[in-house]
């Protein structure tokens, strides 16, 4: 049986991977977020307005246009 400080410790791992987890995660977010942006004034800028529009719905869509504009 774990004793209590064992208990502690092991809850405390848990915790660290999950904040661990949670903070790649909204790396993630944050670098998707900047590629949308950089997208969004790639096409404002070539008057894309309705492709613009598509990307929004439509993320297959929206990924060919990310690598036609080689945002990485």
């Amino acid at each position: 049986m774990q004793s209590e400080s064992g208990k502690l410790r092991s809850k405390r791992r848990k915790r660290a991977k999950v904040a661990e987890q949670l903070a790649e995660t909204a790396k993630q977010e944050v670098k998707d977020a900047k590629r949308k942006e950089e997208l969004t004034k790639q096409l404002l800028a070539d008057e894309r307005l309705e492709d613009l529009k598509r990307a929004l719905d439509d993320p297959v869509f929206r990924d060919c246009l990310l690598k036609e504009y080689g945002i990485n």
